[in-house]
């Protein structure tokens, strides 16, 4: 099995070829039989976003008239041809490929000691950097933007703020309109802006088919995404 960064570079780098790769990797990488939606969840769960736009069930028909795979009650199943489609494609499936930790984006000591799950984040937004995957970094640096105001928020015993009608949190648009608005929370102003700029940019990535990320919008915004955080840390405690 691969990590979700390898995963991920993997699938982006199969997507040069067809869509049916990537798809037999991301069911590869579930417990099967499983379905259409769940390998579309551990897709966008990974930040492979794309895959929002395909018409994954065609996908797996396609595969299974080529033996791939193999469609049961209950979901889908990928089969011997399929496993052998992969490593034909040169996907190394039986070994993980080492991620060295970089500071290229944010610097990892900043969260060290913080959550296990932003620390992951972290790691995702410099690999995915190094990688040239900037899209999927624009993706992650918003979602760390979300991440630490929903600390800021429940740390304070204030949860319900922000969350929608649904009892969910909101996404980042709808955590940055609580915040301007919150007198109790001093943000500073290079902090705001440094977060309204990684909303934009991942809000493009996510979302805009006819944009991509390059490294240059990943650099113009990183001292303002460094700022936030270290911002929101301290104001949800988190800071060492």
């Amino acid at each position: 099995m691969l990590s979700d960064v390898d995963l991920l570079i993997e699938a982006n780098r199969l997507v040069g070829s067809n869509q049916r790769l990537p798809t037999l990797l991301l069911l590869y990488h579930l417990e099967q039989p499983a379905k259409t939606s769940t390998i579309m969840a551990k897709a966008v769960g990974i930040g492979f976003r794309r895959i929002q736009g395909w018409n994954v069930s065609d996908i797996l028909r396609v595969a299974a008239a080529r033996s791939e795979v193999a469609q049961l009650n209950d979901g889908w199943r990928l089969l011997d041809p399929g496993v052998d489609a992969l490593k034909g494609a040169g996907v190394q499936l039986g070994r993980k490929k080492a991620v060295v930790p970089t500071n290229s984006v944010v610097p990892r000591e900043l969260f060290e000691g913080t959550r296990k799950y932003i620390e992951k984040v972290v790691d995702q937004i410099n690999s995915s950097y190094d990688h040239e995957l900037y899209d999927c970094c624009a993706v992650m640096c918003r979602r760390l933007g979300e991440t630490l105001i929903i600390e800021v928020y429940e740390q304070h015993d204030r949860a319900d703020e922000i969350k929608g009608s649904d009892g969910n949190f909101q996404m980042l648009n709808g955590l940055l309109s609580v915040l301007a608005k919150d007198k109790k929370i001093n943000l500073g102003r290079n902090a705001k802006r440094g977060l309204e700029e990684l909303k934009e940019l991942g809000d493009k990535s996510a979302h805009n088919r006819r944009f991509n990320a390059r490294k240059s919008d990943i650099d113009a915004i990183k001292a303002g995404l460094r700022t936030a955080s270290e911002e929101l840390l301290h104001i949800a405690k988190l800071a060492r």
